[in-house]
């Protein structure tokens, strides 16, 4: 043990941290400036400290609204972190019977993961099918970008879901606000809707007091179709064809369900690992409705003392969230400069795309991590794997490593690389 963990030290600050070419943008983050005074768009990558990348501000509800509401959104605005990142997230609590209004993102694909209670949850396409189903906890549902959406608390407890969206501000569009909002024309409004115009009037000047007339009003908005141009892609979704058989990169519509955008296998802990760690990740690769949605996430569970070896993924940015537990996280950027910090239950760290990084839970109770990331199959690069891999010349190793051929072998046998392990190494 005690070679190995000196040689995943010496892979952490080798100088090859960064694997593939330059991410995009051509730097490992760009911590948003917020002092107004100074033209400077990022701030001093010098002057970043592990507290930029970390988010404290979710680990209770805040406050609810007359629907029973209560969200937190975790974006640009309010983590300077995520600039140029393209992710971000948000924390919605729900009381029994709270309603999250229709509402769209113009900017960002949303994967919304139920973490306590019974969520109805559903959305309209452009064709205005709608698409609709009671989520329970564990369950994940994706919303594609654009498309109008909605939540409500279904159960006799209150609920709580984490949305993740692939971009930084994905802009909310709440449909009673806008529709109803005092730029629009009363006359449009009576025509649109059916509504006479004192009872616009009223809505106007009560807000959502008048329930019966937000009710009738977000219904019929549910089946019109003024959602929004065309999203990037031009079709609202493109469930992947898991017939090998075909060479349809995309499921008819017509036969596409609302089972094709939930995946529910999160609710419980996969295997765990000699490590510690038990992964189970959610991709375009057993979640066929992420496919051009450019979302996914993993749930990480973590026995007391286990912990992910250090790896990269090329092809995404992370935000972490900690669901439960106490863990040691961090990540090197590309001048070998550490970032780890001692994370909690609610906190959130962010790891820039292609960054080494790593956790182990350091608490007393096994821990358990939300990772979610902006694109639909991340890739992981896992770097002892990676760096002693068996048609790598052991050549090589002794002269970058300073170790000798059977100390490679060890190594190689501990992590199961070419086909047996070591005895003794277990």
């Amino acid at each position: 043990m005690a070679l190995m963990v000196a040689v995943l030290f010496a892979i952490l600050f080798q100088g090859y941290v960064s694997l593939a070419s330059d991410p995009d943008p051509v730097r490992d983050f760009c911590l948003a400036n917020t002092d107004s005074a100074t033209n400077i768009p990022c701030k001093n990558s010098s002057d970043a400290t592990v507290e930029d990348f970390i988010f404290s501000g979710i680990k209770s509800h805040g406050k609810f609204s007359e629907t029973g509401l209560a969200s937190i959104p975790v974006n640009v605005n309010n983590f300077p972190g995520l600039n140029t990142l393209g992710m971000s997230l948000v924390r919605a609590d729900f009381e029994a019977g709270g309603v999250n209004v229709p509402h769209f993102h113009p900017r960002a694909t949303e994967v919304a993961y139920v973490l306590e209670g019974k969520i109805y949850s559903g959305f309209v396409d452009t064709q205005n099918k709608v698409f609709a189903e009671v989520l329970e906890k564990g369950e994940v549902m994706v919303f594609p970008k654009g498309l109008v959406h909605f939540q409500m608390n279904v159960g006799d407890k209150p609920a709580t879901i984490v949305g993740s969206f692939n971009s930084e501000n994905p802009g909310s569009m709440k449909i009673p606000t806008a529709v109803l909002g005092c730029g629009i024309k009363e006359e449009l409004l009576e025509k649109a809707f059916g509504l006479k115009g004192k009872d616009i009037s009223k809505k106007k000047k009560t807000g959502l007091q008048t329930m019966a007339l937000m009710v009738r009003i977000l219904f019929v908005i549910l089946f019109i179709g003024f959602v929004a141009s065309d999203p990037d892609p031009v079709q609202d979704y493109c469930i992947a064809v898991t017939d090998s058989e075909t060479y349809i990169p995309c499921k008819n519509p017509s036969l596409v369900t609302v089972e094709d955008f939930i995946f529910s296998g999160l609710n419980s802990t996969g295997n765990f690992s000699e490590t510690g760690q038990a992964v189970l990740s959610v991709n375009v690769n057993n979640f066929p409705g992420l496919r051009t949605q450019g979302v996914s996430l993993a749930r990480a569970d973590f026995e007391v003392g286990g912990f992910a070896l250090p790896h990269a993924h090329p092809r995404a940015t992370e935000a972490v969230c900690v669901l439960e537990g106490t863990f040691y996280s961090g990540f090197l950027d590309s001048q070998q400069k550490v970032f780890a910090k001692v994370i909690e239950q609610g906190d959130v760290i962010v790891i820039p795309r292609g960054l080494v990084h790593f956790h182990k839970n350091i608490g007393e109770i096994q821990g358990t991590l939300l990772g979610i990331y902006n694109s639909e199959n991340p890739g992981k690069s896992m770097f002892p794997t990676a760096a002693f891999g068996c048609e790598v010349k052991e050549e090589l190793f002794e002269k970058v490593y300073g170790l000798s051929a059977e100390d490679i072998s060890k190594v190689r046998g501990k992590l199961h690389l070419c086909g047996k392990a070591e005895a003794g190494f277990n």
